[in-house]
């Protein structure tokens, strides 16, 4: 039986990070487990802390669990 890694829990506070928005604080509300032959792949349901952005269903390899390193992660994403 497979084994996954889910990095964030409920309520944690995280930084998703994306090419069209930055940085963004957000609350993660759930998370999911996709799996099928080929891969397996990590979503977590995200609320953003500023009320007025929303909620998204995002990749576990576009949240940070802090400011610096999203940040960083932000830069090399820029930069390409």
């Amino acid at each position: 039986m497979p084994v996954f890694d889910v990095f964030y829990n409920v309520n944690q506070t995280v930084f998703y990070v994306s090419l069209t928005n930055g940085v963004q604080e957000s609350i993660v509300r759930s998370s999911t487990v996709f799996t099928n032959v080929l891969a397996s792949t990590i979503q977590y349901n995200i609320q953003y802390t500023k009320a007025a952005l929303g909620s998204a269903d995002v990749d576990q390899s576009t949240l940070y669990p802090d400011l610096d390193t999203a940040l960083v992660a932000y830069k090399a994403l820029i930069e390409c």
